[in-house]
C-alpha cells in the first residue's frame, strides 16, 4: 500500500501568516525566495487574497497561466465584493464592517482623495490590505514603499498588523523560525 507523501506547504510551525502582493508570487529577489521557501517547508503561510488574481486580469495569457501556475501553492482569502472592483466569483459579500474597514484602509494609505476619484490600483492595493486585516493574518508582504511608508499608522489603527517588505518578513520569520528550533532543541 502506498503511503501518500506529505505536504509542507500545508504546515505552519511558527504560526506566521502573510498575506502577499501580487509581485511578489513571480518576484525573484532573495528576500522572495527566501520567504517562498519558508512557506514551502512549513515554517509560514503565504496567502493570497481574490484581489491578486483580479490585477492579473489584464496581463497576457502566457504570463496570467505562469502566475496561475505558480499560485497553486497558497491560500487564498475571498474579500468583500467592491462594485468595479472585483471578480464576483472570487469574492464574498460583505458586511458594514467590511466596507468601514476598507474605507479605514484607504484613507489611511491615500489620504486626500476618495476610491472613486483616485486609480484603480490604489483601491486593489487598499482592497488587499483590508482583506488581509479581516483574515487576521500577521501582515501584507508587499515591495510598493508607499505602502510600507504607512506602516505605522496601519499597525496602529489594526491593532498591529503591518505591512511588510520582503526583507522585514523574512527577519520575522527568520526569528519566529529560530525560537522555534530553540524549543524543539531543548525537548530532545
Amino acid at each position: 500500500m502506498a503511503v501518500a507523501q506529505h505536504d509542507q506547504r500545508w504546515e505552519n510551525r511558527t504560526g506566521l501568516v502573510f498575506a502577499i502582493d501580487n509581485h511578489i508570487v513571480d518576484g525573484d529577489t532573495s528576500a522572495e525566495l527566501a520567504l517562498k521557501r519558508l512557506h514551502t517547508d512549513g515554517w509560514i503561510e503565504l496567502a493570497l487574497t481574490d484581489v491578486t488574481r483580479t490585477e492579473w486580469v489584464g496581463a497576457k495569457p502566457e504570463r496570467t497561466a505562469i502566475l496561475e501556475q505558480l499560485a497553486i501553492g497558497y491560500v487564498e482569502y475571498w474579500g468583500p465584493l467592491t462594485l468595479d472592483r472585483s471578480q464576483l466569483e472570487r469574492s464574498k459579500l460583505g458586511t458594514p464592517d467590511d466596507q468601514e474597514r476598507l474605507d479605514r484602509v484607504f484613507g489611511i494609505l491615500f489620504p486626500g482623495t476618495t476610491m472613486e476619484a483616485s486609480r484603480v490600483q490604489h483601491t486593489y492595493d487598499a482592497m488587499n490590505v483590508a482583506t488581509a486585516i479581516r483574515y487576521g493574518v500577521n501582515g501584507f508582504v508587499t515591495n510598493e514603499r508607499r505602502l510600507q511608508n504607512k506602516r505605522d499608522a496601519i499597525e496602529a489603527a489594526f491593532n498591529g498588523f503591518s505591512i511588510f517588505s520582503p526583507q522585514r518578513a523574512l527577519t520575522t520569520s527568520n526569528r519566529m523560525v529560530a525560537g522555534w528550533r530553540a524549543i524543539e532543541a531543548k525537548g530532545r
